[in-house]
């Protein structure tokens, strides 16, 4: 609605200089109030520049060469060009600049799951050999010289004694040893004792190299009334002038009863 009101005062101020000039060629004259027309050159209003310059091209040479104000016409296209190039030119150097940062994010992205990558198998890596080390460790722990042998359990009023005897293996006195004892009802289910299901017992009687324990040694449990059998394993030994040694889980030497 608004370019129709001003092409309708555009075509009203033709007219009026039309009839107002007798000593120019109407035709001129029209150019002229078109390019007048005109105001700032800017891309929205190309129209208007496009529609004079339509106009002034339809003149004759010896008409455009008296048309006063062509100047205006030809800056005012250089103007809306020279904007079209300058617009054309910022969004291609937006649109560059959202295709380098998209391409740095992908880069950033690609280097962040290539380092993740590599640090979840270097932890890998270090896990594996930590559990080599491990292993190879616990397979240099040398076995508990000591043999488990004649075992038994008797009752004793309200609680279990858990007899057995130890036989010193090796050459060299122990001084004491642990060893574990999980026990089993009749029906073969393993026990808990105050929420403990392997016991811990010491001997720490010490223990000649060749010697064998005495066979009155025992261990009382109470509120055991339903044990019926057991397994027993030596689970740490000190010898004599030595470290104390602790046997591995996976190594454990079970012997049932």
């Amino acid at each position: 609605m608004k370019k129709l009101i001003v092409f309708i005062i555009v075509i009203a101020i033709m007219i009026s200089s039309v009839a107002c000039s007798n000593s120019k060629d109407e035709s001129v004259v029209m150019a002229e109030s078109l390019i007048a027309s005109i105001g700032e050159a800017t891309i929205e209003n190309e129209n208007a520049v496009i529609f004079a310059e339509n106009y002034y091209n339809t003149l004759s040479d010896s008409q455009k060469s008296k048309v006063s104000n062509y100047e205006v016409l030809q800056e005012a296209r250089n103007s809306i060009d020279q904007a079209k190039a300058d617009e054309e030119k910022r969004i291609a150097e937006e649109k560059a600049a959202e295709e380098e940062r998209i391409e740095k994010e992908r880069e950033a992205e690609e280097a962040r799951i290539k380092q993740e990558e590599e640090e979840r198998k270097a932890a890998e890596e270090a896990a594996k050999k930590a559990e080599e080390e491990r292993k190879a460790k616990e397979d240099s722990i040398p076995a508990a010289p000591i043999e488990i042998k004649n075992i038994s359990i008797k009752d004793y009023y309200s609680a279990k004694e858990l007899y057995v005897q130890f036989t010193n293996t090796g050459n060299t006195d122990l001084e004491v040893f642990d060893f574990y004892v999980i026990f089993y009802d009749a029906y073969g289910n393993e026990l808990s004792h105050y929420g403990t299901k392997m016991q811990t017992c010491t001997f720490d009687e010490g223990l000649k190299a060749g010697g064998t324990s005495n066979s009155n040694y025992c261990w009382r449990f109470y509120n055991m009334d339903t044990m019926k059998t057991c397994k027993i394993a030596i689970s740490k030994y000190k010898l004599k002038g030595k470290t104390t040694v602790e046997i591995p889980e996976r190594k454990l030497i079970w012997v049932r009863y």
